[in-house]
């Protein structure tokens, strides 16, 4: 009986640490994206590859924690790992706008980025 709430803490906390691990991480993007924006000529173009860079990163750095932990099924997981992140950042864009969901673009965009570039990160750890 003890082994089975260890195992449960043991799987929270690989969780809790690929989420802390890719909002760390994406923060400090963000810091480092807010000034190359301030620098750049082509201000929106630069903001809009960048946001996407770090999708693609934070994603793929949560997806190989969460591969590291995991031995079976790492793609998975890292998938899981990368969908999760995109559903905070959906349920972000629509307490932003006032509870309606963001557009399709958005949706289209950012599932995919996150789910495969999680997948990836998990095959890798």
């Amino acid at each position: 009986m003890e082994q089975k709430t260890e195992k449960k803490k043991e799987k929270r906390g690989c969780a809790v640490k690929a989420f802390f691990v890719m909002y760390i991480l994406s923060g400090l993007m963000l810091v480092l994206l807010a000034y190359l924006v301030s620098k750049a000529d082509r201000q929106e173009t630069v903001a809009r590859v960048g946001v996407i860079v770090i999708y693609i990163v934070s994603c793929l750095a949560g997806g190989f924690v969460m591969g590291r932990w995991k031995q079976r099924r790492k793609f998975l997981w890292g998938m899981f790992a990368g969908l999760l992140y995109a559903a905070v950042l959906i349920g972000i864009a629509a307490a932003i706008g006032g509870g309606s969901l963001p557009p399709a673009s958005f949706l289209a965009t950012v599932l995919p980025i996150c789910a495969f570039s999680g997948m990836l990160g998990g095959m890798i750890g």
